[in-house]
């Protein structure tokens, strides 16, 4: 295991618990047998009943169970121990089924030997990867010909911002040394009073569309949303039902994106080795 990895895995150990306790991830509407997903991605995914599901980096698996309730059949990956023994015990006190593997993205093609209607991600996972070619070469791997992946994420513009959302800090462009944050902490958890190390990488919508095009897949649509569905920092303010936007800017910049690409039938003759 590499020196960053064993950092952000004892990271998401640690912040684990403090999120399923967070209204943030609504666990407790979760409990009440409503669904974690939002619009965006309910819309723009379509009906999955009926569909395997491959959910990669799917934290505590709330999304995971919720896409299950759609009627998929899903499996969950996530490499912090912490999250899938969580998400498996939601899953067993909800009486669902969906499967939860302990793994890193990149070591998938070694540990699973079927492919998936749909690989799905979202929310706040691409800053945690070293390797975008690696991970979109996964995918491939994963999907069924004619499969499709689908993400929803922050916007690469949006992780520049600082913590008033007035100036540009951070880097757009990625650095595959990637950044190491002391202290990181938890800032969708006001009050939370956490902090861990944390290794991070910057990745420009170029650079994440063009990894998935390399891998052979063909792009059915790209979409930059200029709202957030979760109140992620202090500068934002509520502009309907899971809409957040800043506060007293005269023209929003992209919060968030999303696109879905499909697999060319040709394509798992692509390598998914490092």
């Amino acid at each position: 295991m590499s020196t960053f990895d064993a950092i952000n895995r004892a990271y998401w150990d640690k912040i684990t618990p403090i999120h399923k306790t967070s209204s943030y991830y609504e666990y407790e509407s979760f409990q009440a047998g409503n669904s974690t997903l939002k619009a965006v991605e309910e819309e723009e995914l379509g009906d999955v009943a009926g569909m395997s599901i491959l959910h990669l980096q799917c934290h505590f698996g709330l999304h995971t169970l919720s896409l299950e309730r759609k009627g998929a059949h899903v499996v969950g990956v996530d490499y912090s121990e912490e999250a899938i023994r969580t998400a498996t015990q939601i899953r067993d006190s909800s009486g669902l089924k969906s499967e939860f593997i302990c793994a890193n993205v990149y070591d998938l093609p070694d540990l699973i030997d079927r492919r998936f209607d749909i690989v799905f991600t979202s929310y706040g996972v691409l800053y945690c990867l070293p390797d975008l070619d690696r991970w979109a070469r996964v995918i491939a791997h994963c999907l069924k010909e004619d499969g499709f992946f689908y993400i929803v994420d922050i916007h690469p513009l949006m992780y520049m911002l600082d913590e008033d959302g007035e100036r540009l800090v951070e880097p757009y462009f990625h650095d595959p040394k990637g950044r190491f944050v002391a202290d990181k902490d938890a800032r969708v958890v006001p009050g939370a009073g956490f902090h861990a190390d944390f290794q991070e990488w910057s990745h420009s919508l170029g650079e994440i569309v063009t990894a998935i095009l390399n891998a052979g897949m063909s792009l059915e649509f790209l979409h930059e949303h200029p709202f957030i569905v979760y109140n992620a920092r202090k500068y934002l303010v509520e502009d309907g039902p899971s809409r957040f936007k800043i506060g007293g800017a005269p023209h929003q910049p992209p919060l968030m994106f999303s696109f879905k690409a499909r697999l060319a039938p040709t394509s798992h003759n692509v390598s998914v080795r490092g």
